[in-house]
């Protein structure tokens, strides 16, 4: 494939919240990008900051290497030899007591959010929260953080229902119980609850750095130069569960983890 290839494939399936320079990178290393066609360019970008130290630092690369040939992930409900040491540091560096790390900067900003969150499983709270001014909700089908709390039946679809009401936008965080979790493909299928905005990630990086989000064509993305949803994804990150993706021969797509779950 060419650049034109990629380009036009992601035009045609990637949601359109930027307007990307025609230049496609196919490989990198300190400030130079190439394309599949072997050009190269100066990146002065430094992806919004995030490779201000380069693409490919042998330092950040020998690190990376060395820690995926030991344990690629670990869940916060156990301890692990790296977080401490980095905590330290980083409350040194920036002289705050403590530290909540995340993965993207925009889980920095959806933790803050949830510091005033509305009280869960109650959908006349919701509607009362909702304001003249207010262009969104955003809720998890399924809490996982405070301990496994399932909503009563029947708040999926009221969410859905209130929001079409005060005609704002509907965001289910499917972060954690997508991708077959709850015995559908995605939790609000229960109660056909469709989001106008969905959060994907986890199961879908299997276990890799990285996540993704999703959205609904139509009402999410804004046209005519209004603001539309971000989607971003590192090229590490999508080759893996871009490898994973699809039926497996022989069986449908989550056939078999559907069933297991709803036998469970």
């Amino acid at each position: 494939m060419e650049s034109r290839d990629y380009i036009a494939l992601d035009e045609a399936y990637g949601a359109h919240n930027y307007h990307p320079l025609p230049v496609v990178i196919a490989k990198a290393s300190g400030c130079v990008v190439t394309d599949p066609e072997s050009r190269t360019n100066l990146d002065f970008l430094s992806a919004y900051s995030a490779l201000s130290q380069g693409h490919l630092h042998p330092r950040i690369v020998a690190a990376a290497k060395a820690q995926l040939d030991r344990v690629s992930l670990t869940s916060r409900a156990f301890h692990n030899d790296t977080m401490s040491p980095f905590l330290k540091k980083l409350c040194e560096y920036t002289g705050f007591e403590a530290a909540l790390p995340m993965n993207t900067e925009a889980e920095a900003v959806e933790t803050a959010i949830k510091a005033f969150r509305v009280p869960y499983g109650d959908a006349k709270a919701v509607g009362k929260a909702i304001a003249a001014d207010t262009v969104a909700v955003i809720f998890e089908p399924i809490q996982g953080e405070a301990g496994v709390i399932v909503p009563p039946e029947g708040y999926l679809s009221s969410l859905r229902r209130i929001c079409d009401a005060a005609e704002v936008l509907l965001v289910f965080d499917e972060i954690r119980t997508g991708f077959c979790r709850t015995g559908r493909r995605f939790a609000w299928q229960w109660e056909e609850a469709r989001p106008d905005i969905m959060c994907l990630g986890k199961a879908l990086g299997g276990g890799r750095p990285g996540f993704d989000r999703s959205a609904r064509s139509g009402e999410a993305q804004r046209e005519g130069g209004e603001t539309r949803q971000a989607f971003q994804k590192g090229a590490f990150t999508r080759r893996v569960p871009s490898s994973q993706a699809g039926p497996r021969k022989g069986t449908s797509e989550c056939g078999r983890v559907r069933a297991r779950f709803r036998r469970l």
